[in-house]
């Protein structure tokens, strides 16, 4: 992504009244590597860009979601423990998910599929439901 790129990006939110520029701070590389030894595997491009412009803090953008670090560190066990204690075995996430963000009512969970189809990354809908071991999965 070209430095142009980035403030078209930053400028949006601050136009849009979402955000001041100095609400607007991205993680640092060691954070971000932080990031993905707790996700076990690489991420998706996408997302680390979006870890370097956004990752602590995007103004009122997601501000009630747990997706900035480091409060996305750990979502995957949270979201795990709250869907079987929620699903009771019935519904469960896939057992290579990587929860990134969860609405702080757990109402929501967003994850990617991590080492799905060639190997990369990939972000799974969350509409999706399957069976797996007479257990059906959610795949958000």
């Amino acid at each position: 992504m070209t430095s142009c790129e980035e403030r078209a990006d930053r400028l949006a939110l601050v136009n849009a009244g979402l955000a001041s520029s100095s609400d607007l701070i991205g993680c640092s590389d060691t954070e971000i590597a932080h990031v993905e030894e707790n996700a076990g595997k690489r991420l998706p491009g996408s997302y680390l860009v979006f870890l370097r412009k956004f990752g602590k803090s995007a103004g009122r953008l997601m501000a009630d979601v747990d997706v900035f670090y480091d409060s996305m560190i750990g979502l995957t066990d949270v979201a795990k423990e709250f869907v079987d204690s929620c699903e009771r075995g019935t519904l469960c996430l896939p057992e290579n998910a990587y929860v990134f963000a969860m609405g702080h009512s757990a109402a929501w969970i967003v994850f990617f599929h991590l080492g799905f189809g060639s190997g990369r990354p990939t972000c799974q809908s969350s509409r999706k439901i399957e069976e797996r071991d007479g257990r059906r999965t959610k795949e958000s």
